[in-house]
């Protein structure tokens, strides 16, 4: 199930709206499509979709320096423009404008896989702790 929704995502993600939108092509629930989905890919399907109409955005911004910020986020498939901005900021720690005059392709991807990475390393030490036996309190004290 998981690898066909990767090629899913792969193919068509610019006119993917919602994850709401691929469980339903799978006839399953969505809580359950994305509990399944973020313990196979440790990501949720929702962040890695923004993840991925962001990385087009990036490559779109520096490759067509004419076009505008509205017509790239249509083009990756952002309903608003509202919505691509705060998501670009959240992700990226810039805003698109910024990024676009400022920052060389391989900054946002690197910023991204970082920000992927660090949230496995968490989920892995959520999982040592849960292993050790130590309650949240504990947690926060370790």
């Amino acid at each position: 199930m998981i690898k066909r929704v990767l090629k899913m995502m792969e193919k068509d993600f610019l006119n993917i709206k919602t994850v709401t939108e691929i469980a339903k092509k799978l006839h399953i629930s969505l809580p359950h499509f994305e509990r399944e989905f973020t313990r196979c890919c440790s990501i949720s399907c929702k962040k890695l979709l923004i993840g991925l109409k962001l990385y087009c955005a990036t490559y779109i911004m520096e490759k067509s320096g004419y076009a505008s910020l509205k017509q790239i986020a249509k083009q990756c498939g952002f309903a608003e423009y509202k919505s691509f901005h705060r998501l670009f900021s959240q992700y990226s720690g810039i805003n698109p404008t910024c990024y676009r005059q400022d920052h060389f392709s391989k900054q946002f991807p690197q910023i991204f896989i970082k920000n992927v990475t660090e949230r496995k390393n968490n989920i892995k030490k959520s999982h040592q702790y849960q292993k050790m036996g130590l309650t949240k309190l504990e947690k926060c004290l370790y």
